[in-house]
């Protein structure tokens, strides 16, 4: 089939879309070449027929990576314009350009298919709803996401057997840094060398990272800081030592002399999103070499001081056991609770904070504690509630919040019913006030959720049509 013959009347009513992406900022300024064929693709769409007014650049996800839907702002409404039945033709320069993921990939073609919608590459024309065409988009993903996989090993291997050896330039910590010659080597500053010697000494003095800030702080004594980025990158800046910091020093290697690599990993969720920095245990370090460069302490004096943060963290963990030995030989063992701390007696109580959890389904934080204030019901000092007192017991409980719940049951957010109608938040917010849209307030910030089946009222509402949401994108009415 010719590929202009796949092309109707239908498709020629509809708007095209041309998406535009280079996966990172330095990409943008360095390849202008590619962003610029990127965008010539328009000049093809209307060499096709379409009129210059019914084609549509999508270029906001410049500078962004491929690898998931997640954070790409143009693509979330890329496909949703194409669900929404407006687009006669998705255009990119490559596959890559659209998406590096197979499930984002099929699930564009999918949608593609079934609202009749044809996309573009540089090699052709091809009709989702052809087995044909539809074949080959789906090995043309498949290839992509391969390509995308064996570049990362690639340079991952050649990483990996560079830190094996030692010779990996990573971020060194304040107190180290490289020579000439690229050789790790103590900061000749020696108000900084100081300083980290006095962490170290003070520690195992201790025996806690706690008193070891307090005595900083106890001391009007400062901590140095590297500025690791920007134009000041590589500077040294003093300011207070927290309880965080000093744990930092404690665990880093480097300050052992030992040079190490992957010392964790980035854990991801189900839908893409990166969670946190997971720190992974010394036994499943990719590289560990001790005794590389000068530290400030010895290797055995980390491992003793690892062990000792360990060994106080399961004692806090335990009950306090006391043996009493009488006189004539016979012993008792008593178990005791651990006393509470400041924070634990101020807690709030139980039947509260299950009252909390049954009124969040109803209510924001400020409602909520307007309720538990007319029972009579008080906090942990003692006192009435508000909503900020309600909102640090929320979240020291791990209740969800009365939005959360909201959007559990299926409601959205206004830029979420934006890319599903097609229009901008304004607009959204708009047609909530003119009755068009329903929804319930989610917080005391006066934030609104909005009803799925809310937006079947703006479809059949008359003067509601095509026109009119083209002409709110934006913003503009």
């Amino acid at each position: 089939m010719e590929a202009t013959s796949k092309i109707t009347t239908n498709h020629l009513k509809r708007t095209a879309y041309l998406y535009i992406r280079q996966s990172t900022v330095r990409q943008v300024f360095e390849n202008t070449e590619s962003t610029k064929r990127q965008y010539d693709l328009k000049r093809r769409a209307v060499a096709l027929g379409w009129h210059t007014e019914r084609i549509e650049v999508i270029d906001t996800d410049l500078g962004k990576s491929g690898s998931t839907a997640v954070d790409r702002q143009g693509f979330q409404k890329l496909v949703a314009e194409v669900g929404l039945g407006w687009a006669g033709i998705v255009m990119g320069l490559e596959v890559s350009r659209l998406a590096r993921n197979s499930m984002d990939w099929h699930r564009l073609i999918e949608i593609c298919a079934l609202t009749n919608t044809l996309i573009l590459d540089e090699d052709g024309i091809y009709d989702p709803t052809d087995f044909n065409d539809r074949l080959l988009l789906g090995l043309k993903g498949t290839m992509s996401e391969a390509e995308t996989h064996v570049l990362r090993a690639r340079l991952r291997g050649g990483l990996l057997n560079k830190a094996r050896r030692g010779e990996l330039r990573c971020q060194l910590p304040v107190g180290l840094l490289y020579d000439i010659n690229g050789k790790v080597i103590l900061n000749p500053d020696q108000q900084v060398q100081a300083s980290l010697h006095l962490v170290f000494e003070t520690f195992l003095r201790t025996g806690t990272a706690h008193r070891t800030a307090r005595h900083f702080r106890d001391n009007g004594l400062l901590f140095p800081r590297k500025i690791i980025s920007g134009a000041d990158k590589g500077k040294v800046i003093w300011g207070p030592v927290t309880v965080k910091r000093v744990l930092e020093v404690l665990h880093n290697p480097r300050y052992a002399g030992a040079y190490s690599y992957g010392r964790g990993q980035w854990k991801k969720k189900l839908n893409g999103e990166r969670k946190k920095w997971e720190v992974l245990p010394k036994d499943r370090w990719q590289v560990l070499i001790p005794d590389a460069h000068p530290g400030y302490i010895s290797w055995q004096q980390y491992e003793d001081i690892a062990l000792l943060i360990e060994d106080v963290t399961l004692l806090k963990k335990e009950q306090i056991i006391v043996q009493v030995r009488y006189r004539g030989g016979k012993t008792t063992t008593l178990k005791l609770p651990l006393p509470l701390n400041a924070w634990q007696g101020l807690k709030t109580p139980k039947h509260v904070l299950t009252k909390m959890d049954e009124l969040f389904n109803k209510y924001t934080d400020s409602q909520v504690a307007d309720k538990l204030n007319l029972q009579g019901l008080k906090s942990g000092a003692g006192n009435d509630f508000s909503a900020a007192s309600v909102r640090w017991a929320r979240y020291s409980a791990g209740l969800k919040s009365f939005a959360d719940r909201l959007k559990e049951s299926g409601l959205l957010t206004s830029k979420q019913m934006g890319i599903q109608l097609g229009v901008s938040e304004t607009t959204v917010i708009s047609w909530r006030k003119k009755g068009l849209l329903q929804g319930r307030r989610c917080n005391d910030k006066n934030q609104w959720l909005y009803f799925p089946d809310s937006k079947e009222k703006i479809n059949d509402n008359q003067w509601v049509n095509k026109k009119s949401l083209e002409r709110t994108v934006g913003g503009a009415v």
